[in-house]
């Protein structure tokens, strides 16, 4: 039995039927003018803050929402930065978040705080601002005044009055302090006390509580804790670790010389796996667990170029025992970046096959759930458990690949921002997709899907929120998904068989499952500053103005589902149209009329 174009299935239970779900529902519409952008979704207690920037940044606004409809609005006007030049460095802390507005030039920067309410929102520094991050319920700041040209330690507690200098540590220059990092009560960073040499400091957020721990600082922290509350770095060519005290550092092991690379890019790319970090050093992939003889070379060889600005090799994700990471093994145009596996061994350490990342940039699209990491291979969407066997392609998308991105992990599901439609011969539009590993349930959310492009997307309440830009009209809308949605085809507006969120739809393919996650995936959004800062901004005094009053017309809209697929149910039987010729839908329709038949039998 085959259904044409446009038919009806229809499916019967002897218990409650199941209907086809809608897809995600439109929150608000952030603005009238053309060309705005949506940013920085960023998370603070039960509420979502994010950005709307319209014309080049000349009229900005803060927004707030929490999750529906009648809790989105917009909180404040933030002063014009030009350029593009969105407020960035959110770092929530506690109930509020402190965050910078950008001015067309680093002559102007402002240090703001909010609490998601417009009297919550204000102006804390006119001042230049390089870092923030959280420190108790306040934040530490890497600022100065516009007069003096310096950068110092600053702190906040959220208040004007609160927001003063902790120390100057080079009185004569800038010490441009960064690079922060908590350790229990105190926090670490470097800075420049004199010359050009960065040193490390801890700070415990007083002037009597900072002092210099280690005459050397060439890279931020590495990610993880050990030995007992010790962190890594490197300094002085070698892997060093500190409890934050001259007494508490000690080199582990002196690194081998690396033309071209960068320290920065060991902590940068740093992975942790358990008790160890893997971290790239020239062309090899090492292993330390914090100390001594735990610090080793697992294999080296990898091409090293320096025709980019990462490393040979990127650890990306921890899996198992070990991690997944992207190596370049190749110059090769047709594929130089693949993915591999290490659990810390040379022996254990192995490609995946010969699938294709195709460039760093492919390779850093890539997100880990259920033990499993999923990553961007040959523009399409793969997975792998660690294994060579077990690395193969979740969906085969439309002509030219879909490129996947912006995966964000969410319970037992995990979604991703790819592309739909022409993707052949044009970049295509962008909409939500969510996958179970399994190529009967990934798909494409039913949502709003014209020539759009997904801006910015944030776990929330189980689901996901995100940003969607129109190039049709250039407006942004904001949208939330909450699990509950219909996959439609790579390519066309109608829904397809598969369904997501535990329940079969119509086609017949079976729900995502229950797998649990692996908690391993970061996300992205809210992004507390590090990395130290160098240099000095060119001098200038500030412009712009810190008043809340603007010309912003964005205005929050109504909430509309947008279903793409229609659905009546009556008397225990549910019936969906379906906008694909479908022989898995005349495999329902029997189905149907032979549970109607089991009924009556039953009941003669």
């Amino acid at each position: 039995m085959r259904i044409g174009v446009h038919g009806i299935v229809i499916v019967c239970g002897l218990a409650a039927a199941s209907t086809a779900r809608a897809g995600s529902t439109q929150l608000a519409t952030l603005g009238t003018a053309k060309d705005a952008f949506v940013g920085n979704l960023v998370p603070v207690g039960a509420q979502t803050l994010f950005v709307v920037s319209s014309a080049q940044a000349a009229v900005q606004s803060l927004w707030t929402t929490d999750g529906s409809a009648a809790g989105t609005s917009r909180v404040t006007g933030l002063p014009a930065s030009g350029s593009w030049n969105m407020p960035d460095l959110f770092s929530p802390s506690g109930s509020q978040v402190f965050f910078r507005v950008r001015g067309a030039s680093s002559a102007f920067d402002q240090v703001w705080r909010s609490d998601g309410t417009a009297a919550g929102t204000i102006l804390l520094l006119d001042q230049r601002v390089t870092a923030i991050h959280p420190f108790g319920t306040g934040a530490l700041l890497s600022s100065g005044s516009y007069g003096d040209g310096t950068w110092e330690l600053w702190k906040s507690n959220g208040t004007v009055a609160g927001s003063t200098m902790v120390t100057d540590l080079n009185p004569t220059s800038s010490s441009a302090p960064g690079s922060f990092r908590s350790l229990g009560s105190a926090v670490l960073f470097g800075a420049t006390p004199s010359g050009s040499v960065q040193a490390l400091f801890r700070t415990d957020g007083t002037a009597a509580g900072t002092s210099q721990v280690f005459s050397s600082l060439s890279s931020d922290f590495f990610p993880g804790t050990y030995q007992s509350g010790k962190v890594l770095f490197v300094g002085n060519g070698a892997l060093y670790a500190t409890n934050g005290t001259p007494a508490g550092t000690t080199q582990l092991k002196v690194l081998p010389s690396a033309v071209g690379f960068s320290p920065s890019r060991a902590s940068a790319y740093a992975v942790v796996s358990g008790s160890r970090v893997f971290f790239p050093w020239g062309d090899a992939l090492w292993v330390s667990d914090g100390t001594a003889a735990g610090t080793n070379s697992v294999k080296s060889g990898f091409v090293s170029t320096n025709t980019t600005d990462r490393p040979p090799v990127m650890p990306r994700h921890a899996l198992g025992s070990g991690i997944v990471f992207f190596a370049l093994d190749s110059l090769s145009t047709a594929c130089a970046v693949r993915p591999w596996f290490s659990d810390g061994t040379p022996a254990g350490t192995t490609a995946l096959g010969t699938v294709c990342a195709n460039d760093f940039a492919n390779a850093i699209a890539s997100g880990v759930q259920a033990g499993a990491v999923y990553f961007n291979g040959e523009r399409e969407l793969w997975r792998t458990d660690g294994t060579a066997a077990g690395t193969s392609r979740v969906a085969t998308a439309a002509a030219g690949g879909n490129s996947p991105k912006t995966f964000r992990s969410v319970g037992a599901r995990l979604f991703y921002v790819a592309r739909y439609g022409d993707t052949a011969t044009g970049y295509g539009s962008e909409a939500l997709y969510e996958t179970d590993g399994t190529s009967a349930n990934t798909g494409r959310i039913a949502g709003p899907h014209g020539t759009g492009r997904l801006t910015d997307l944030s776990p929330s309440s189980g689901g996901v929120m995100y940003a969607s830009y129109d190039l049709s009209n250039k407006i942004p809308t904001l949208h939330r998904f909450d699990g509950a949605g219909v996959f439609l085809p790579p390519s066309s507006g109608s829904s397809s068989s598969s369904s997501s969120g535990g329940s079969s739809s119509s086609g017949g393919s079976s729900s995502s499952g229950s797998s649990s996650s692996s908690g391993a995936s970061s996300s992205s959004g809210s992004s507390s500053s590090s990395g130290g800062a160098s240099g000095s901004p060119s001098s200038g005094s500030s412009s712009g103005s810190s008043s809340n009053d603007d010309p912003d017309p964005a205005v929050a809209g109504p909430a509309s589902a947008e279903p793409t697929s229609t659905s009546t149910t009556t008397g225990g039987c549910s019936a969906a149209r379906v906008g694909n010729d479908s022989v898995i839908g005349g495999a329902f329709a029997l189905l149907a009329f032979a549970a109607s038949r089991l009924r009556r039998r039953r009941r003669a």
